[in-house]
């Protein structure tokens, strides 16, 4: 059976997302990695599971065999933040609905982080065993320093064209034990790529990167460090805000992880492919289960689909990655700040369990940082709400 990824910060509509247990926004894609993932040091490449940063300790990290200190690994939570996205009204079972409030909303720290969307549970209107209600996901993004919240560009699709929806929308900040420190409103938004009318294949962008700008009142924070890509192999690591209510339970189970619902974590795996010959992500024949990097990549029309570049310019790590790690930065061994969180190729369903030979797709900060202040040239949408 194929499966049909979502993106990673994308939210499918609840029938879907109950067909794979549940799986979220911001996206996966399928493609086997062979053909664009090197072989990497003969050590382990990756680490299965989502781990609290503030609950995370030494023996711990010893434990699995990172090669990471707890300090680097705690040092981003609180410029690590969480994109709650307003995504309209829905309608779902009743039963579905019960069994996704009492997950997240039971807990003082799953209802502090799914505030909006235990608030929107909660004010569902049922007939018939069939429930309304307003729809709430999530991304992750870092407050970069300047005012701007850096994020993926598929997180804000939908909002940079409605501001209704935008304003229904937040950032939450985490404090240093993990709670909810700060909600933060969206100023203007500005996207590496504009092109979703063909699913993931960006047709009408000439240069498409899957990274976006939001204004926010960050308090005056300083610009965070960035650094060049590590050599392959080198240790990486996410922190962002996944969803694993998809992940089968056995799954669950032998990885040894609590269920991060929406609430802050961090991910550990390698540095694999350094992309030096800047390909693209591409679609080569409008199947998804053949993602790749290549370059000249194919465009067109295919049957009902397309192909073409889906970003460009990626690097490829290892790390665990699931919905809602979309837009989430990725680190270095010092912490500094290596690249965004875009989606991923697996030759399985990455919300079920980890797949050690899965890849995950990121762009790399110093070229997204440039396109972003580069298309800052052309005026953005305004859908400032104000701070609170």
């Amino acid at each position: 059976m194929t499966w049909q990824p979502e993106r990673l910060g994308a939210f499918p509509s609840e029938s879907m997302a109950r067909a794979w247990t549940l799986a979220l926004l911001c996206a996966a894609a399928c493609a086997s990695p062979d053909a664009s993932a090197p072989a990497i040091p003969d050590v382990q490449t990756g680490w299965e599971g989502f781990f609290g940063p503030s609950t995370l300790e030494a023996q711990r990290l010893a434990e699995l065999g990172v090669p990471l200190t707890l300090d680097v690994v705690r040092a981003p939570q609180t410029r690590v933040a969480k994109l709650v996205i307003a995504n309209g009204p829905r309608e779902a079972a009743d039963d579905e609905l019960r069994a996704m409030q009492e997950r997240d909303c039971t807990s003082t720290l799953d209802r502090a982080w799914n505030a909006k969307r235990c608030a929107a549970l909660e004010a569902r209107t049922c007939e018939d065993g069939t429930c309304a209600y307003e729809h709430f996901g999530n991304c992750s993004g870092l407050q970069a320093g300047d005012g701007q919240f850096i994020t993926a560009a598929h997180c804000v699709e939908g909002l940079v064209d409605d501001p209704a929806r935008a304003q229904a929308s937040e950032i939450l900040v985490a404090a240093d034990d993990g709670t909810v420190a700060r909600h933060v409103s969206l100023g203007p938004i500005v996207t590496g790529k504009t092109d979703f009318a063909h699913h993931w294949v960006a047709l009408d962008d000439d240069d498409p990167l899957d990274v976006a700008s939001i204004e926010i009142d960050d308090g005056g924070l300083a610009s965070y460090p960035t650094a060049p890509l590590p050599d392959e192999g080198d240790p990486v690591f996410i922190v962002g805000y996944p969803r694993v209510e998809g992940r089968a339970p056995d799954a669950i189970q032998a990885a040894g992880y609590r269920a991060i619902h929406g609430t802050p974590s961090v991910s550990f795996g390698r540095l694999a492919d350094r992309n030096t010959e800047d390909a693209p992500l591409c679609n080569p024949d409008g199947n998804q289960e053949h993602w790749t990097l290549r370059a000249p990549c194919p465009v067109g029309e295919v049957g009902e689909t397309w192909r073409g570049p889906i970003l460009h310019s990626p690097f490829l790590a290892t790390y665990d990655s699931i919905n809602g790690y979309s837009g989430g930065p990725v680190f270095d061994a010092r912490g500094h700040w290596i690249g965004i969180n875009a989606t991923l190729i697996s030759k399985t369903n990455p919300q079920e369990r980890y797949d050690p030979s899965a890849r995950m797709v990121a762009t790399p900060v110093d070229r997204a940082l440039r396109k972003l202040r580069s298309t800052k040239e052309t005026p953005p949408a305004d859908h400032s709400t104000g701070g609170r």
